[in-house]
């Protein structure tokens, strides 16, 4: 099981400071800083929200068994 742990400030429509956790997908909870770069600034949008996930994952690497 994987999950996020999304907190965002918003002025006006465009987030001006956001904090991404990724929990379940390393050894300790795992804050994504390229997935908090990729929506900075921006409004919320299903393309925004998509960009920060792909971020997110951009350089996981599979855990040993």
């Amino acid at each position: 099981m994987a999950l996020a742990s999304v907190n965002l400030s918003f002025d006006g429509e465009a987030v001006s400071a956001a904090r991404i956790v990724l929990i379940g997908v390393a050894p300790i909870p795992w804050r994504s800083e390229p997935a908090e770069k990729a929506i900075q600034g921006k409004a919320v949008t299903p393309e925004t929200a998509e960009a920060a996930a792909e971020a997110a994952v951009a350089d996981a690497k599979p855990l040993s068994g």
